[in-house]
């Protein structure tokens, strides 16, 4: 019964099948529940029946089309299910129905249904299906399609590519690859990218699409399958035979083929698996946990490179990518062998070991080539000259440039003297290579370098700076009068002292070249000296020649000239570049700490610079002097990373090993450096050269608490840390690697959480130490596992809440350009987005990163004082002396010359009660920027609020003296009289001094407004005749005609309201009318064009003295702060319409 009801079953599949290819307008008016039932069929436990559903569902698929859109999302979910059964056969029945979905539904909903059916599929096999045929469903679409805002638009497509990317799956992460590898043609692919990309997700993705464009796709990865995988193909193939149907039922020819062509596919090659099995083992043990395996690996390679060199070329990138960590290893022992391993299958492999040198490099030189052990040391020079022997030079090229650029102490002298060799040597058989460059070619015109601009020279690559100098030594060689000295001959024992001491200096000056050249490279601008934030220095080939050996004498000739530059004008940063440069090219050391302490106290900012005086002081063996400048710098900068990273490295090179004290003094200056720079969002590096160093000292225990620290700070590189923790917990026992408390606290939970107290039971009063050893293994394993297995679930806890943390600040971070200091301002967008930043901070965050927000903030955009002010301002309500802290850096070093900082500063210190430290401040900025009104003013109404009358007169008196122009002089006049009149009552001083100015400045109109003002305050009758004589001085001055006609208006209105003779009242109207026919004359002349009328020629609305000010440098006062317009605008032109009472006669 069974058997017949599964061939019923099989058999109505096919006749579907056939509608679907014959008669489909038939099957479409059905098309819903047929669907439904034959997908429910894929899922039938037997695999005949669902084969043949699957089957069934690729034809319909083929010759329904797009009729399938609406049943998508069901069907694909369950065949996407069944690529994760063990049966060939039916895999490749599922592989081959999705392919004719993609091939002929809408590609959109294809899109939307593989995403939604195998994404977050647990089976790899899931995943790796529904990767290749979104691949293929990409590639069919396009990345404009895909982009353009469809249904299955860049919003679900993009994070889907990025999972898939990162999947466990070797060859899901390949096609996940291929997406982005399609996806990347698109112009706006990266900015898609940081819109939808998670932010966790994102340095990852951004670092593979940037290899992809760098090495292209390459072929896909083959997975090993396991032996279970194995018997399960090699079972279903007589399974699949016994099956009553196949894809093509009606053509049974097809059946065998397919038969055939499977059986002949389940038989592996033996030499691949061969190949796989030699991979696996050579790398493992070469990542081995013991050390001496690690070195039998190394021996092992060494003699398969010898004897059976076909298999390692054919591995070689799997092979050496397991490999270069061993030329880093930490066990001394290890690290030598691989380094003497490899120095002898370099001429072996030649340039087989193409695809490897980017890795390689990096792994020979960074921490060998410092190394004070004499072996490894001479190991590693022994590698690089192999290479540069046997490998083609100008694939060295690249990796030696970046290393010469980054490195420091004698590796970056090495590298520096081998990269000249290279250069030297590589540039007469490629002359041209270089010029394939745009910047090479738009600059090198007539070859001669010295001729360029250095607008020109600063747009080159530092490679392209490399090339030149190569070329100009080159070029001077063969120009030379001894050419037998280009060539490296044995005739070159026989030259005489002096060519050989003149070849001896080209090529020091040649390293020198390219060490400069790196340093210019550090810049953000590619100019020499202009980033303070990513220099890094060392010591310069053959220092020693350049030494001077008498100090005392003089400073250098040209140092007054390049002085007087910044002394005159100490904002020129310029300038101190070119001071700088030219006391170091001297190397005369009193000179440049004259010129660097003076630097500082004015850019004290330029993390570079402090690195280049210690530089200089160690340079001249005052070792102890560098040691201050580096303690100078880092309390000037305290959150710069890389400050910190060259002292400590400073601190390595010159303490003594042997020395006891040396590794506290060490870890004191770690401790010291994550305190201060260690919540900065970018201080990743520090942290790792931490762990890395206790790791070096065999302090697990260190390690851990170093990880437990850096695990709940938001940091740029968070993820990673917590799979290096999680490493640390694996490779080691956690005996080791926790402390004896911990350890005992950790056995007690698991055996409280088992049920028991320990190994024994005992009384809960009387519980075990927890320290004793376990004596069987198994337990002994299970609880190692058990302790490693809740370490991590607590410590993901954590990272769960960082990481958190991390996606709310990652867009502000990533938005962050610059941040380091430097002169040239900022862009809109950064400022805003630092503004934000810091809101979200202050709303979101403690106190502790607020404050290292603001410090950040304060170095990139310390020349914008709306950021000190902010600071200030969020300083209040935690701490005094941290506003007048924060006032006092704003003030006396980034902002000399900006007035509202200072006035706010003075403020501050005005509401604490320093009057005198408020008096300070702002007559020290007057006296640095001279005639700036509001401050002024600002010193009269201190004074006057603390009663000091005397000294408020005396400042506006000894400002209408010093003013500059008369209209200056009006202003404090008008200031000084309304203060003796308003505040000490004393009008006839006041009268006298509007008087007084009325008499220099005739035509200000604002002095005869304020005299009114101020007679009209007394009492009208008793004051009528000095009321009078002040309309009368304006009325026959020399003011305009439309100004005269005002006030003689308001006379005659005074004297209507309060005057007390009549017939001076007549006359006053007289006079008026007068004053109007006046106008109407001059009116009628302008009509004829014979002069043009004063209300055109003068404003009435005078500018406002302040705002004239003007200042030395590049201040400029915000004019709005002291608009003196708003308070003297007196409109009195309707004031008194008297047209309505006297008409003109």
């Amino acid at each position: 019964m069974v058997q017949e009801f599964r061939e019923k079953k099989i058999e109505g599949l096919n006749l579907v099948r056939c509608l679907s290819a014959y008669h489909a307008p038939t099957l479409a008016a059905k098309l819903h529940e047929t669907s439904l039932a034959v997908a429910e069929e894929v899922k039938n436990l037997r695999s005949g029946v669902s084969r043949a559903a699957v089957v069934c569902l690729g034809d319909l698929f083929t010759h329904l089309r797009t009729s399938m859109d609406q049943e998508l999302d069901n069907a694909v979910k369950v065949l996407l299910h069944k690529a994760g059964e063990s049966n060939t056969f039916l895999r490749e029945e599922v592989d081959k129905a999705l392919k004719a979905m993609v091939t002929n539904v809408t590609p959109a909903r294809a899109l939307c249904s593989l995403i939604n059916g195998g994404q977050s599929h647990l089976h790899s096999a899931v995943r790796r299906c529904t990767a290749q045929h979104l691949a293929d469903t990409l590639e069919s679409m396009g990345p404009e399609r895909v982009l353009a805002g469809t249904k299955a638009g860049a919003d679900r497509v993009v994070p889907a590519i990025a999972r898939f990317a990162q999947d466990s799956s070797q060859q899901t992460r390949y096609y996940g690859r291929k997406m982005l590898f399609i996806m990347m043609t698109h112009p706006d692919f990266d900015k898609t990218l940081e819109k939808y990309v998670p932010p966790k997700d994102l340095p990852y993705i951004k670092e593979s699409v940037s290899n992809l464009r760098e090495k292209g796709l390459g072929e896909m990865p083959l997975d090993t399958p396991s032996a279970k995988g194995r018997r399960s193909q090699t079972s279903s193939v007589g399974h699949s035979r016994s099956s009553s149907t196949s894809r093509d039922a009606l053509n049974t020819t097809d059946r065998e083929t397919t038969e055939a062509r499977e059986v002949t596919r389940k038989t592996v090659p033996r030499n691949s698996l061969e190949n796989e099995e030699y991979v696996k083992d050579i790398i493992g043990l070469l990542n081995a946990k013991d050390f001496r395996d690690r070195i039998n690996g190394i021996k092992q390679l060494l003699s398969d490179t010898e004897n059976n060199q076909g298999l390692v070329v054919a591995n070689i990138v799997k092979i050496f990518d397991a490999f270069k960590s061993r030329l880093h290893d930490s066990n001394s022992k290890v690290n030598q062998a691989a380094l003497e391993a490899m120095h002898k299958m370099v001429p072996l492999l030649k340039d087989n070991l193409s695809p490897t040198i980017n890795m390689l490099i990096p792994a020979l030189v960074d921490n060998n080539l410092n190394s004070k052990n004499a072996g490894i040391y001479d190991a590693a020079t022994n590698v690089i000259e192999a290479l540069c022997q046997h490998l083609d030079n100008y694939l060295l090229l690249q990796p030696f440039c970046t290393k010469a650029q980054f490195l420091n102490g004698k590796a970056k002298q090495d590298m520096t003297e081998k990269l000249a060799d290279l250069v030297t040597e590589l540039y007469p058989r490629k002359p041209y290579a270089v010029e394939q460059k745009e910047e090479f070619r738009r600059t090198s015109g007539d070859g001669d370098l010295k001729e360029q601009p250095l607008h020109a020279w600063n747009s080159l690559s530092w490679q392209c700076r490399i090339w030149f100098c190569a070329a100009a030594v080159t070029c001077a060689m063969e120009n030379s009068d001894n050419p037998e000295e280009e060539k490296p001959t044995a005739s070159n024992e026989s030259t005489d002292n002096g060519a050989e001491a003149a070849t001896e200096e080209q090529h020091m000056d040649f390293s020198t070249e390219i060490m400069s050249v790196t340093e210019m490279e550090q810049s953000p601008d590619s100019s020499p000296g202009l980033n303070e934030e990513n220099t890094e220095e060392s010591e310069i080939p053959n220092i020693e020649s350049l030494q001077t050996t008498d100090i005392e004498a003089g400073f250098p000739p040209d140092f007054d000239k390049f002085w007087k530059v910044v002394d005159d004008n100490p904002q020129d940063f310029t300038g101190w570049v070119y001071l700088l440069q030219y006391v170091e090219q001297e190397n005369h050391l009193p000179a440049a700490r004259k010129a660097f302490d003076r630097f500082f106290t004015h850019y004290p900012y330029c993390y570079g610079y402090w690195k280049k005086y210690a530089d200089l002081e160690k340079r001249h063996d005052n070792v102890k002097q560098s040691d201050e400048v580096y303690r100078r710098g880092l309390q000037a900068i305290p959150l710069s990373v890389d400050l910190w990273i060259h002292y400590i490295n400073f601190l390595k090179e010159t303490l003594d090993p042997a020395d006891p004290e040396t590794n506290s003094t060490i870890r004191g200056a770690y401790e010291h450096a994550v305190l201060a720079a260690g919540t900065d969002f970018r201080s990743d590096r520090l942290w790792e050269m931490y762990i890395n160093w206790e790791s070096e000292q065999g302090n697990l225990r260190e390690v851990t608490s170093i990880y437990d620290r850096i695990l709940g700070i938001p940091t740029q590189l968070y993820s990673h840390h917590f799979q290096r923790f999680k490493e640390h917990i694996q490779n080691n026992l956690p005996r080791d690697f926790l402390t004896t408390e911990q350890f005992v606290e950790l056995r007690r939970e698991l055996a409280s959480a088992n049920g028991h107290s320990g190994e024994d039971a005992q009384p809960a009063d009387d519980l075990p130490s927890g320290t004793e050893e376990i004596t069987d293994p198994a337990k002994l394993v299970t609880e190692v596992e058990n302790m490693r297995h809740r370490i991590i679930e607590i410590h993901q806890e954590i990272f769960n809440h960082n990481e958190h943390e991390v996606s709310k600040r990652w867009t502000f971070e990533e938005a962050i350009k610059r941040p380091y200091f430097h002169v040239k301002p900022l862009e809109k967008i950064q400022l805003k987005n630092w503004k934000e930043y810091l809101e979200f901070e202050i709303e979101n965050g403690t106190h502790e990163r607020v404050v290292v927000l603001f410090e950040r903030c304060v170095i990139s955009c310390a020349l914008y004082e709306d950021f000190w002010i902010k600071y200030a301002k969020y300083m209040e309500n935690h701490s005094i002396e941290g506003v007048r802290h924060v006032y006092s850096r704003a003030c006396t070093i980034h902002l000399p010359k900006k007035p509202m900082v200072h006035m706010l500063w003075a403020a501050f210190e005005e509401q604490q009660g320093n009057i005198d430290e408020a008096r300070r401040i702002l007559k020290t900025f007057e006296e640095c920027v001279l005639g700036l009104a509001m401050i002024r003013l600002r010193r009269v109404s201190l004074e006057r609020r603390h009663g000091n009358m005397e000294e408020a007169e005396h400042l506006l008196e000894e400002a209408v003296r010093n003013a500059k122009s008369i209209s200056e002089s009006s202003f404090y006049a008008i200031k000084l009289a309304r203060h003796l009149f308003k505040v000490q009552k004393n009008l006839p001083k006041a009268r006298k001094v509007l008087s007084e100015a009325i008499e220099i400045d005739k035509e200000n109109t604002k002095l005869y407004l304020n005299l009114l003002e101020m007679e009209y305050s007394g009492d009208l009758k008793l004051n009528e005749e000095n009321i009078l004589s002040c309309f009368d001085k304006a009325v026959k001055g020399a003011l305009s005609i439309k100004m005269r006609i005002t006030f003689s208006q308001r006379k005659v209105e005074f004297l209507e309201d309060f005057g007390s003779d009549v017939n001076k009242l007549l006359d006053a109207y007289d006079e008026h009318q007068a004053l109007l026919k006046e106008q109407e004359a001059l009116k009628r002349r302008a009509e004829n064009g014979s002069e043009e009328p004063d209300e055109k020629k003068m404003l009435t609305d005078d500018p406002t003295l302040a705002s004239a000010q003007m200042l030395d440098g590049d201040m400029q006062v915000n004019q709005a702060a002291y608009n003196y317009n708003a308070w003297y605008q007196y409109n009195y032109q309707n004031a008194w319409n008297y047209g309505q009472y006297y008409h003109p006669t």
